[in-house]
């Protein structure tokens, strides 16, 4: 039976991501290659998606790039990008895929986490808890989704309301 701090962070990851997923539907193909902030759209996704699917492992050594990684990156997580050179991105339709992916990795990720996992090492260098891990995940996945609905709605003046909803928990939006 799923504790309530399990039951908490897959509801939280899942509102997330599946906030993530609809701003990411809802960019406008003109827009998918202009900038937020300093880097295009398919970029900040593959970013996104890609920290999110790392930081879902136990550590980053262990990291298996799904082939959309190779995709998005040109090459395996882990190996760097030359000297000042942009990955290519991924294309709209794949970065919904990935965001199904994380999405889907989430519940079978959780669903093997015990008391004891959630409250050890982190796994990745950093003094906090794994637990505290994956609320630094869903935090930076919140991150971006707000950059990304606010590039889409200052570039789409007529866009609608309805776009992007709120979603408290789970994959239910709220109307």
């Amino acid at each position: 039976m799923p504790t309530l701090i399990h039951q908490m962070l897959r509801g939280q990851y899942e509102a997330a991501l599946s906030m993530f997923k609809d701003a990411l539907a809802s960019c406008p193909a003109e827009h998918w290659e202009k900038k937020v902030a300093n880097h295009p759209v398919g970029v900040v996704a593959l970013h996104t998606l890609l920290w999110t699917d790392v930081y879902l492992g136990r550590n980053a050594r262990e990291f298996v790039s799904h082939e959309l990684v190779l995709e998005g990156r040109g090459l395996p997580f882990g190996q760097p990008l030359p000297e000042g050179q942009l990955p290519p991105g991924l294309k709209q339709s794949r970065a919904i895929e990935y965001a199904d992916y994380c999405l889907a990795k989430v519940g079978g990720v959780l669903a093997q986490e015990s008391e004891a996992d959630l409250a050890g090492a982190s796994g990745f260098g950093e003094t906090a808890s794994r637990a505290e891990m994956h609320i630094y995940n869903i935090r930076h996945i919140q991150h971006h989704t707000g950059a990304l609905a606010a590039h889409i709605r200052r570039l789409t003046p007529d866009f609608p309301e309805e776009g992007m909803g709120w979603i408290s928990s789970g994959t239910v939006r709220i109307e």
